[in-house]
């Protein structure tokens, strides 16, 4: 969820999460689409 909420927030791209925020960006795009 904080994923979510950084890219939403912040406006970067899923690949470009930090791997501070728990998971890859690419996988909370996937859950996210489940």
């Amino acid at each position: 969820m904080n994923v979510l909420w950084f890219v939403l927030t912040t406006g970067c791209r899923w690949e470009d999460v930090p791997p501070e925020m728990g998971c890859s960006g690419r996988t909370a795009h996937r859950r996210l689409r489940k």
